[in-house]
């Protein structure tokens, strides 16, 4: 079997799909991602959890792949000398030729075999080399290739001192970076010292739940009197290129270490520019290391999958959930309307029609800094009334109090989203998410039962989705949960993947525990992991 890759980058990768005619159809599985699916091949599907992808790899005798650092990560680390074939910016299938770059690189250390004339596929799978035995999850030269492809190395050491006990704890010298291309760690007291650059950082990111502004907040709310572990690392020009924001969430019966915003945020992570995550998730298995007694079990919880932290740290697949996402192209609302069917153009358009042909209705955004506790009230108040006695939790207790708090931050910062939905001057619905990096987060909602029979919610997410792409962001982030409400306006899932990390024989068990869990229901999960953790 080949198992075939294009990843989860948003711009078509056609080239690639016809030039597979050239190869037999009967021995092709194909993730084809936002692609054409491929006619006749044994599987073609859009995308696979994680875990599968790592299935199919395995199974297979040959993997072609876009050139995506998570992509060619896995495939070697299962012992594959992948076939590459690089995005073309001028075919616009990425927005530069970065992956030209890494193809190259790697090619020259003979880790992957380029794939530069598609004419050739065929003749250029028959020169892939023997698969190799499966490498140890430390054992990933691969990795100074890579960053050596992202930025070149300088020309001397950063200094960087490892005391003998973290070395001897990593046993795994060839895993993580060469000395010269290695971020240098610095531990760091408190979030005040790392604002500036935290700030700096939260904008390249283009995430929301990584600002500085997200863990201050959830800091002091839900910090408490437990342990800051806090890291920069710094680059060989002494600039913060990336922050590892952990905190030690629990002392007994394991020592469990955590991101910042566990809980709350609805992604979690390093802190860096999207260029950076190679090195930073290199730095974050050097601090594991290093900080190796002070820890039973980490758990790197909803990173990202299109960001790859999952292929590039490693450790153990715990989770992974939906996060679907609408990616706008450019297009205004009337545009995308008129990219879909005339049902469901139907019934967006009759939902709103049917209440403003009896009432009077009127959309309002919170942008008073003098009303926002009013408004916030009103959010929290339809919110609990949507949900009933049992309760999301999500907008109540301690959280609600910290997200009183973000609000009044977001709102200064100009990031605030939170609309209202007037019936005859009554709110009966509220919507709360963010606009950041050119994104619409929707994170919240409310409403009133009593409307329920006129869809008052869902008239309000289809406004925002309305105002969002008028005012031309480059994506509607509906976040966490596969709701059929969401798939109808998604156009792709990436998804958020948990992994985890164990030292000794008390966390091997509880991590053990937790990866056995995840066939099971919501419910057991939730106890296991109470009790594992």
């Amino acid at each position: 079997m080949i198992f075939v890759t294009l990843g989860t980058h948003g711009q078509p990768f056609t080239r690639l799909i016809r030039a597979l005619v050239e190869l037999p159809a009967s021995e092709l599985v194909v993730q084809h991602g936002h692609s054409p699916a491929p006619a006749g091949v044994t599987r073609a599907v859009a995308f696979m959890e994680f875990s599968e992808v790592l299935e199919q790899i395995d199974a297979a005798a040959a993997v072609i792949t876009h050139a995506g650092v998570g992509s060619i990560l896995c495939a070697t680390r299962a012992g594959h000398t992948p076939v590459v074939v690089p995005r073309l910016e001028r075919h616009g299938e990425h927005v530069d030729d970065h992956q030209v770059e890494l193809t190259g690189a790697l090619a020259k250390r003979g880790m992957v075999v380029p794939a530069w004339e598609l004419d050739r596929l065929g003749e250029i799978l028959g020169t892939v080399p023997a698969r190799r035995a499966r490498c140890a999850t430390g054992e990933r030269p691969i990795h100074s290739a890579v960053r050596a492809a992202i930025r070149p190395a300088p020309s001397s050491s950063n200094g960087r001192v490892r005391s003998a006990r973290a070395a001897q704890v990593r046993a795994q010298p060839s895993g993580s970076l060469d000395d010269r291309a290695a971020l240098r760690l610095e531990s760091v007291a408190t979030l005040k010292e790392l604002r500036e650059d935290w700030q700096r950082l939260a904008e390249l990111s283009g995430d929301v739940f990584r600002t500085w502004e997200w863990a201050d907040s959830w800091w002091r709310h839900f910090g408490g009197n437990r342990r800051l572990l806090l890291t920069a690392c710094r680059n060989a020009n002494g600039e913060v290129e990336a922050i590892l924001p952990l905190y030690e969430a629990r002392r007994r019966p394991l020592r469990l270490v955590r991101f910042l915003g566990h809980g709350a945020g609805d992604h979690l992570g390093p802190v860096c520019a999207p260029k950076s995550i190679p090195a930073a998730a290199d730095a974050l298995r050097r601090a594991l290391g290093d900080r190796s007694p002070e820890w039973d079990v980490f758990l790197g919880e909803r990173l990202p999958s299109q960001e790859g932290w999952a292929p590039l740290l490693g450790g153990t697949p715990i989770r992974h959930e939906a996060s679907p996402v609408l990616e706008t192209h450019a297009l205004s609302w009337d545009a995308y309307l008129a990219s879909r069917s005339q049902n469901f153009r139907s019934q967006v358009r009759r939902r709103e029609r049917r209440i403003a042909r009896d009432h009077e209705i009127r959309y309002r955004l919170s942008e008073d800094p003098s009303s926002l506790d009013q408004d916030m009230d009103t959010l929290c108040r339809l919110h609990a009334a949507r949900w009933g006695e049992d309760g999301s939790g999500a907008l109540s207790g301690k959280r609600e109090v910290f997200h009183r708090e973000f609000a009044a931050r977001a709102l200064e910062r100009g990031w605030l989203r939170l609309w209202m939905l007037d019936v005859d001057d009554r709110t009966v619905a509220a919507w709360y998410g963010f606009r950041f990096g050119g994104t619409e987060w929707y994170y919240q909602a409310g409403r009133d039962p009593a409307w329920d029979g006129a869809a008052v919610g869902s008239v309000l997410f289809v406004h925002t989705i309305r105002e969002a792409l008028n005012d031309g962001v480059r994506a509607y982030r509906l976040l966490r949960g596969g709701e059929p409400y969401k798939d109808r306006f998604a156009s792709v899932d990436p998804g958020l993947d948990t992994i985890a990390f164990a030292r000794g024989l008390p966390g091997r068990a509880s991590v053990a525990a937790l990866a056995r869990a995840r066939g099971m229901s919501p419910s057991t999960r939730r106890r296991l992991s109470r009790l594992a953790t």
